[in-house]
């Protein structure tokens, strides 16, 4: 029966590990290594995996729980292509979980019993065993605090920042934003790449586990050796008790693969009878190289063909665009990396439609339908080509191993049943070769590490002399430009400083610049100056008659005061501001015609502009008496 301690089920503290992965923690402090091992299912759980086992031992065992992809009718392995259309419930992915719960709780007593008792196994293989299991759970704890650190740094960022968010300015709290969405972005990308690595482990370690199935079961189904049917030593009865009752009584229902997982010690035990025995090895007929070979070719065509066909199928499905635009594409991709790759909400659907106004919610729903079977045929055709990859390093390790044989002409090689010290030289040979191999290789890598590293070395010599003659250069360059630049400066100030002198001495000779008239032009302006004198004069004349005989006609027919009849009008007389006047236009107009030289123009020696001291020119105002004397005339 199964030893557990009578406690709820959801105290699983010391549950194994893939039990707290899907959730639930434990408290490391609290194992121990003489602890036994507690069941993670509860009674009904236990039961329902009894009873769905039974139903598996019926109609066969899983093509899930054995560890591979299962084969179809002929032979052949499905592929992930083939593992797609059947996606599981989650009742069936629960009880799924159980029974790998219920066969990781039976591997992991048989193992500890086995440990417990080492007279049971060889004293090398006991230690393996103990260091191996050492290892793993010092790496799985160191990983699962690594991870829980993460997460908890993350928690108290996220925490941080709601406490901090209305206590801080803006600028602050959107670099705290900043800080915690990057933080999650490392974090996100950091688990992507450990899952690539872990789905990379896992498909490894799945094809080796079904390998090492196949060849246990063919070890088991073969006839009795002398030495798998020695008596077994006996166990103590509580170690039968407590772990052959629970593998030998579920043995039956979890199917023929499960029931051979609960025997490990058993197996053991016969595989390394099976190798120490030389007759059971020769059993087996081994393929030679060429045979590995071609083998490795013909899969090799296998998966190219494999390739090719989901490129077609990538090809005949919308291509890497699904049928849109690049454009419309990219915006996808951004709202699903915005979304964080939940796809299937509603939440993506509104932003897509709003991003994409061009595109209706069936061809949304069309597009993201065919994402979904994208990312299905690119994980596929990742996994071909590492398939692909491995194979061709397998095809040119047969191939150097083929041409060595052939060098070495070793009919050991060709002839497998060989006796343990014909297999033991040989081995011992085939080693020696390899490491001669390997050193001659190892060396002529060093050799070739070394020369490059020498033209390196000397490539960075030529490029930083390269790198220094150019800076010389341009410095060179440089100070010549700049020196053709100063010169040309200073001769443009020098041509602008004479041209200003130039035209500073033009302008004061053209100050100094008397007009030249001749005779003729004097003349000529003499003759005109009188004339308009004359004809001023006249107007005068003329003008101071009218005004005495306006002057006399009011006194005649009445007798004048003989007290004033000695004094003359002088009404219309000329003034002596007006006078003055007269003399002052006629001497500046005989200035102008040059005629008399005048302050302007006389040099007069220590003079400022020529000019006599204290001579100014004043101007008089019109006296306002004779304004309305002239109104009056010329009213008249």
């Amino acid at each position: 029966m199964i030893r557990r301690e009578d406690s709820d089920s959801s105290d699983d503290s010391d549950a194994p590990f893939f039990w707290r992965v899907i959730g639930r923690q434990r408290d490391d402090s609290s194992e121990e290594e003489d602890v036994p091992v507690r069941c993670p299912l509860s009674h009904s759980e236990v039961a329902e995996v009894e009873g769905a086992g039974g139903d598996a031992a019926k109609g066969g065992s899983s093509p899930e729980l054995d560890g591979g992809g299962g084969e179809d009718e002929d032979g052949r392995s499905a592929g992930p292509r083939d593992r797609r259309q059947y996606l599981p419930s989650i009742t069936e992915w629960n009880k799924e979980r159980k029974q790998l719960a219920l066969q990781e709780y039976v591997c992991a007593q048989d193992v500890r019993r086995h440990l417990a008792q080492p007279k049971l196994l060889d004293a090398a293989l006991g230690e393996d065993l103990l260091r191996e299991d050492e290892d793993l759970t010092a790496a799985r704890r160191q990983w699962e605090s690594h991870l829980w650190g993460q997460i908890s740094c993350l928690k108290e960022q996220v925490g941080g920042l709601i406490d901090r968010w209305t206590v801080e300015e803006q600028q602050q709290r959107e670099q705290l934003k900043h800080t915690t969405e990057q933080s999650l972005a490392t974090f996100k990308e950091v688990a992507r790449q450990e899952f690539d690595i872990l789905a990379k482990e896992e498909a490894a370690l799945s094809a080796g586990l079904k390998d090492l199935s196949r060849r246990v079961h063919s070890w088991t189904d073969g006839p009795p050796t002398p030495h798998s049917s020695r008596p077994r030593p006996s166990r103590p009865a509580s170690a039968r008790v407590r772990g052959s009752s629970l593998s030998h009584r579920n043995s039956g229902d979890l199917g023929p693969s499960q029931g051979t997982l609960t025997s490990t010690a058993a197996r053991l035990r016969l595989w390394r009878e099976q190798s120490e025995h030389p007759r059971s090895r020769g059993r087996r007929k081994a393929l030679s190289i060429k045979d590995q070979l071609e083998q490795a070719l013909a899969c090799l065509e296998g998966v190219k063909e494999e390739l090719r066909g989901v490129d077609k199928e990538i090809e005949t499905k919308g291509g890497i665009l699904g049928g849109w635009r690049e454009d419309d594409h990219q915006i996808f991709l951004k709202v699903k990396t915005a979304c964080r790759d939940h796809i299937h909400t509603q939440s993506f659907m509104d932003r897509l439609l709003l991003s994409l106004p061009s595109r209706t919610r069936e061809e949304a729903a069309a597009h993201i339908e065919w994402y979904d079977h994208f990312a299905i045929l690119q994980a596929e055709r990742r996994l071909l080509i590492q398939k692909w990859r491995s194979l061709k390093q397998q095809i040119h390790r047969h191939q150097s191993r083929l041409q060595h044989s052939e060098e070495a002409k070793d009919p050991l090689l060709d002839d497998m049943h060989l006796t343990p010290a014909e297999e033991r030289y040989r081995r011992e040979k085939q080693e020696e070769r390899e490491s001669r191999q390997q050193e001659a290789k190892r060396r002529r890598v060093q050799e070739w590490r070394h020369m490059k590293n020498t033209e390196e070395a000397q490539r960075r010599e030529e490029e930083e002399k390269r790198r220094k003659e150019e800076q010389r250069r341009h410095k060179l360059r440089s100070r010549r430009e700049a020196e053709e630049r100063r010169v040309l400066l200073r001769a443009i100030y020098h041509h602008k400083q004479q041209q200003q002198y130039i035209q500073q001495l033009a302008d004061a000779a053209k100050a100094t610049m008397r007009p030249t008239l001749t005779a003729e032009d004097r003349q000529r302006l003499r003759d005109r100056e009188q004339q308009l004198f004359e004809r001023r004069l006249r107007d005068v004349e003329e003008l101071r008659r009218r005004s005495q005989s306006q002057a006399a006609s009011p006194h005649q027919g009445r007798s004048v005061s003989a007290r004033y009849a000695h004094i003359d009008a002088r009404l219309l007389d000329d003034t002596e501001s007006h006078a003055s006047r007269l003399v002052t236009i006629q001497i500046e107009r005989e200035e102008r015609m040059g005629m008399r030289p005048s302050a302007h123009t006389a040099t007069i020696a220590g003079s400022f502009g020529h000019r006599l001291p204290e001579t100014t020119r004043r101007v008089r105002a019109t006296p306002s008496w004779r304004n309305v004397a002239a109104a009056a005339n010329s009213m008249q």
